[in-house]
């Protein structure tokens, strides 16, 4: 295998043009000299000479083998969601390590970590997601509320907590879920910040007013947000929210912020360490998507891609679901924020902007949730934006994202 500092150059042995040159800039953009091989059918000697190959299973086969004594490249397996072949190829060692496409950034930048310490995961990268099933906490018994407007959002949140041993009730928006929580006994409530009647700190607020006229115990809440910047960033607090989770997020952040507040049961085989959701990446991963571009986003984020078929247990169906869900209220979505932009209230647009914005963090569809992002702060900012081109550009990014899912539905689903 390659030796610790050999990973200054990469050969890239990929079929598709977008995927080959998208790992490229990433790779050229962190210095690491890099080529493309056209002819993925007879990988040359120059990829025995690099210091990594990125080649699906078929063409690592082909690799020729270099006389004993003499470091190979690292041999990194392109996969897609429901290939096999790939992690059969690292567990026998004939692979170092997996990445997933669509490649995304943020899988980028942490495979070129792991090789420039000559560190790839190996077997680990397939037996992690496993294992990480193992260890998480049950809450078998606990009483939850579920509060968001979004069908998507919901569907989410709901495989998750189920994963968690968790039954959830649901409220649509916050004048139910205050409610709800008033005829109900919740332990803990997940309250989307972003609602029609009441909004998620509207409804906490008025829970809080209630608890401290009654005598009640208070109940914790968890704040399900699209970004955490500015004003918002405190005011979660304010409302009497106990922490908060941006979107999307995974099946261990939120077992870690149960487990802050609820004091749970330690994991099947080994502990996980409870921090509040606050502390968790989430949150500096939505403030990326607010600043960067829209073309410096991937359509799509595989990296939440692999997030919901973990949160589904390791298989396809939360994910199927969740995607359907997305091509049934995408169009809805961006029609209430065509609509919204012929109003004069800066806040309906925004807020329309938020909610389809908040629908694509949980899909990983980035590049729309960027687009969306920019629209909202200058509308919530009182800033001066082409609103005509921003909802082009907003439609643009959808419909590539939707293509997109179509690709992968085709690929793996």
């Amino acid at each position: 295998m390659a030796e610790t500092g050999q990973f200054a150059s990469a050969v890239i042995c990929l079929p598709g043009f977008a995927s080959a040159h998208s790992l490229a800039s990433y790779l050229q953009t962190a210095g690491i000299e890099t080529r493309i091989i056209e002819d993925c059918r007879n990988p040359d000697e120059q990829g025995l000479a690099a210091g990594a190959i990125f080649a699906p299973p078929q063409v690592l086969d082909k690799l020729p083998t270099r006389p004993d004594g003499t470091p190979r490249p690292w041999r990194i397996a392109m996969t897609e969601i429901g290939e096999t072949r790939a992690e059969e190829m690292v567990l026998h060692g004939s692979a170092d390590d997996l990445m997933m496409q669509p490649v995304s950034r943020a899988g980028a930048i942490a495979m070129i970590a792991r090789l420039a310490k000559g560190s790839p995961r190996g077997p680990a990268a397939v037996t992690s997601r496993e294992e990480s099933r193992r260890d998480l906490p049950q809450f078998t018994g606990t009483q939850v509320l579920v509060a968001d407007d979004n069908a998507v959002n919901r569907e989410v949140i709901i495989e998750v907590l189920r994963q968690l041993g968790v039954n959830a009730d649901v409220a649509h928006d916050g004048r139910q879920a205050a409610d709800m929580w008033k005829n109900g006994s919740y332990q803990l409530i997940f309250m989307d910040c972003s609602m029609p009647v009441l909004d998620g700190y509207q409804a906490t607020i008025e829970i809080r007013n209630t608890e401290k006229a009654t005598g009640r115990t208070p109940v914790p809440v968890i704040a399900l947000t699209a970004q955490v910047a500015g004003d918002d960033t405190e005011r979660w607090r304010k409302a009497g929210m106990n922490d908060f989770i941006t979107k999307p997020f995974t099946v261990k952040t939120i077992a870690n912020a149960m487990s802050a507040l609820l004091g749970a049961p330690a994991p099947v085989s080994q502990p996980m360490t409870a921090a509040p959701a606050n502390t968790q990446a989430p949150a500096g991963k939505e403030r990326q998507t607010e600043q960067a571009a829209p073309d410096l986003e991937p359509v799509i984020d595989m990296d939440v891609i692999n997030d919901l078929k973990d949160s589904g247990g390791g298989s396809n169906a939360l994910l199927e679901r969740v995607l359907v869900l997305f091509e049934e209220n995408a169009a809805i979505s961006l029609k209430e924020i065509e609509d919204a932009s012929g109003s004069d209230e800066a806040d309906n647009l925004a807020d329309a902007a938020h909610a389809l914005k908040s629908m694509c963090a949980n899909i990983g569809a980035a590049r729309t949730a960027a687009a969306c992002a920019r629209l909202e702060l200058a509308m919530r900012r009182g800033d001066e934006i082409d609103i005509p081109g921003s909802l082009r550009e907003i439609s643009q990014t959808l419909a590539a994202t939707l293509d997109e899912i179509q690709t992968l539905r085709q690929a793996s689903l």
